[in-house]
Order: structure tokens, then sequence, then C-alpha cells
């Protein structure tokens, strides 16, 4: 559990946590552990200490409190039209097949939903960032703004994640250190989810990064792969990693499996066809240019690379195709 890691504070009681009227189901109990936590007088400014608030919104179900849930009327929402479906592979076509036969009413309630309660997350990210002010922890304090995935939200007429769309793909990441790290940047470097840990560990001091404290799988690595990305938030104009890689299976029989360069993004779907953006002339991913002659050696160059880094023939955990 929580403490055997090493926390001095760990509760799993969020699932049955009654909803309180200030803060909505779930959120509301994160919303006042958290500040509990922040005015019990163990964060005195001198004293180091980690705390993690994950807020469940805006995953479904997609219910905000009647405020912000007023802000957001349903018949207002729009119906954005998917395209042309046609190059994209047969499992993602199914999918927005089968969302686009949904009542259109129900399709406008899941954006009023997702809004209202994106909006009712970020008064509470508000709300925390206001209570640590009052600390005065907010200038020697890494704080850090993110998700563990992205929603399609309509787009390519799709909701949810389950993909590796951008909309699904990325994640909002906000860092801010003011008394260490340059403030109001955007940095523009690729980076990977998976180098958080790292990140902090060089901000704060206390790597390198070891072995994780519990192993997910028995033939999980041993250490931690994933990559710093201090230097991109030290320095908001250095380059950063000139590719990084996502996988991805839940609900479906097709593994996923990405490269992305700053121009370019490779999808090889196993058990079907395969995926590829030219995201400069492309941002919104439109048009799958997979069997594009004019790129048929970036198809290839990508594929290699994608595959050097995992081969999916060699997922254990997964049937492949081979």
């Amino acid at each position: 559990n929580g403490l055997a890691q090493g926390f001095d504070h760990y509760d799993e009681t969020i699932f049955k946590a009654r909803p309180n009227p200030r803060w909505g189901p779930s959120s509301d109990y994160i919303t006042d552990q958290a500040l509990a936590y922040a005015d019990s007088g163990r964060l005195d400014g001198d004293q180091p200490f980690f705390l993690c608030a994950s807020f469940m919104k805006p995953h479904t179900p997609l219910f905000a409190p009647q405020e912000w849930a007023d802000k957001y009327p349903v018949a207002d929402m729009p119906l954005p039209s998917p395209g042309d479906i046609s190059k994209y592979p047969e499992h993602i076509q199914k999918r927005i097949q089968t969302t686009m036969g949904y009542d259109p009413q129900l399709l406008q309630a899941n954006y009023a939903g997702y809004y209202a309660c994106l909006a009712f997350a970020d008064h509470c990210v508000g709300v925390h960032l206001d209570a640590f002010e009052q600390e005065g922890l907010m200038e020697n304090t890494i704080l850090v703004y993110t998700a563990d995935h992205g929603d399609m939200v309509g787009q390519h007429g799709l909701f949810g994640k389950f993909c590796l769309f951008d909309p699904s793909l990325k994640v909002p990441l906000i860092v801010s250190y003011p008394k260490h790290l340059p403030q109001d940047q955007i940095c523009s470097a690729l980076v990977e989810q998976l180098g958080l840990y790292p990140t902090l560990a060089e901000l704060t001091n206390t790597g390198p990064v070891g072995s994780p404290a519990m192993k997910p799988l028995d033939d999980a690595p041993a250490k931690i792969s994933g990559r710093s990305f201090a230097e991109s938030i030290r320095n908001p104009t250095a380059s950063g990693p000139d590719a990084v890689f996502s996988e991805y299976n839940l609900r479906s029989q097709n593994c996923q499996y990405m490269i992305r360069t700053d121009r370019y993004k490779y999808i090889h779907n196993d058990g079907t066809s395969d995926e590829l953006y030219d995201l400069h002339h492309d941002p919104e991913e439109n048009v799958n240019r997979i069997m594009d002659p004019d790129l048929s050696n970036e198809s290839s160059e990508f594929r290699d690379r994608l595959f050097a880094w995992y081969d999916p023939t060699m997922n254990p955990h997964r049937n492949t195709s081979g």
C-alpha cells in the first residue's frame, strides 16, 4: 500500500466518499483532503513534501455540479462532421460509425458534460493554488499540472480515448518552480510522460532514479526507462528528443504502437492497416498518407525505428499478427 512505499499520508477511500455540495462527487473529497493536509502544519516551507491530488473529472460519468453544468447548455453544443474516414484503419472506421449512429442529443450531452466537468476541475485546481499561496509555498514548490490521457471530444467522430490521435494522446503539462525555472514560457519540445518521475528526481536532487517500489508485472523492467525532460523546462528553447514513442491497447483487439517526431506520426496497428500523418501540413490528422508513394521511405524508416524500440511480435501480453 501507499504507506509501505514511504508516504506519511495515503488515503484510498475516495470511491467510498460521500458527495460534498461544494465540490461534487469524488472531487470534493480530494480537494478537502488536500486542503486539510496543507492546513495541517506539516508544510512549513523547510520540510520537503510530496502531495498528489488526482481528480477524477473530467472522466466519465460526465456529471458536473449544477453550477458548472448550467454554463454549458446541451442544446448549444456543436456536432462536427468526422469528414472522410475512408483511409483510416478498419477498427477506427468502425468506432466512428458506431459513435455517429448515436442519438445526436446524446452526443451533445457528452460535449456539455465534458466541458462542464473540465471547468469544474479547473476550479478545484484554482482552490489548491490559492491555498498554497496563502501558505507561502508557491515560490519554492514544484507544481505540476498534467493528466494521464486526453479525450477526443468529438474530433474525428470519436469520444473518449482508445486511439493514438493527438487529442487522445496529448496531455496538458504545466510546470512551475518560480525560484529556479523560467516562468510564463512555452516549450515545444517533445516529451514522454514516463519522464515525469526522472524529471522531478533531477529537479529535487533526489536521483538517480532506481528500481520502482513495486513491479506491476513479473517481467517488467527492473529500472524505470523514462528520460528526464528537466533540461527542456530549464531552457524552453532546447530542442529535446527527436522522437517519442507510445503504445495503446484497451477494449480493442488491435495493439497500437506509435513513433512521433516534430513533423511525422507513424502508427502501427497490429492486425490491421498502419497510419502516417504529416503534422506540419495536416496537424488535425485528417489525411492518412501511409499509402502515399512520395512518403514510402519515411514509412519504412519509421516502421524500422518503431520496431527497434519495441517489436510487437515480442509482446507476451497480447496476441499479435506476427
